[in-house]
């Protein structure tokens, strides 16, 4: 009776894995004969840090159908390092960290009950794979944090406090709603308040520096 109930277990594990790969595939096509392309926003950023470093504002000279939105501090420090690198670095990170949760969660559900389910729900609508197709940074951001939250949640240590607190400060410069992240140190079952004030003084130093020096930038103007 056991064995009879394994293999309906399978059975409909397989029929779950194929209705995932199903999905996947017709969305694929579905999404690439509309844009013809993948990654449109990666090509935004490139755009605005050519025109910053060429001199013309980027938020005029990067102007399109999807124009630079981004603030000065993200034009400062991707000028600074190899944008091509740290975006691929960013993806794989985010992919690493996300692959770790899922065989993290391998004690807790069976792979041929999480997997499918994992996928379905990331691609129902089209909305997951359309924010990966995008390139957009800040999805990538969310990944990575959404994995260094959980790891943080299940061995919270230095080791994995630090990375986290990093990201959020990078991230926050970017986009400040980053900082929502912070709000876990608050409300994890060992609260950290050094780490969250901590976070807070630093993101707001980097946009107090970031004012000053646009205000000078200004000034030397007129």
């Amino acid at each position: 009776m056991k064995l009879e109930t394994t293999s309906v277990n399978d059975d409909r594990a397989w029929l779950l894995w194929s209705l995932s790969a199903a999905v996947c595939f017709l969305l694929v096509l579905a999404f690439s004969s509309k844009t013809g392309s993948f990654f449109w926003d990666y090509h935004v950023y490139e755009k605005g840090l050519n025109c910053y470093s060429s001199g013309p504002n980027p938020y005029a000279c990067a102007a399109g159908d999807f124009p630079f939105v981004y603030p000065p501090v993200f034009l400062k420090v991707f000028s600074a390092i190899d944008f091509p690198i740290s975006f691929a670095l960013l993806v794989l990170a985010s992919a690493v960290g996300i692959v770790c949760v899922c065989i993290n969660l391998r004690s807790f559900i069976p792979y041929h009950r999480l997997a499918p389910c994992l996928i379905l729900g990331f691609l129902i609508g089209g909305s997951g794979f359309a924010s990966i197709q995008t390139g957009n940074i800040s999805v990538f951001a969310h990944l990575l944090l959404v994995s260094l939250s959980y790891f943080l949640y299940k061995h919270r240590s230095f080791y994995t406090l630090t990375p986290h607190a990093i990201a959020i400060i990078f991230f926050a410069a970017i986009k400040p709603y980053f900082l929502a992240y912070a709000l876990l140190y608050l409300i994890l079952p060992r609260r950290s308040l050094f780490a969250f004030v901590a976070v807070l003084i630093s993101v707001a130093g980097i946009y107090i520096v970031g004012l000053e020096q646009s205000a000078k930038a200004y000034a030397a103007r007129l």
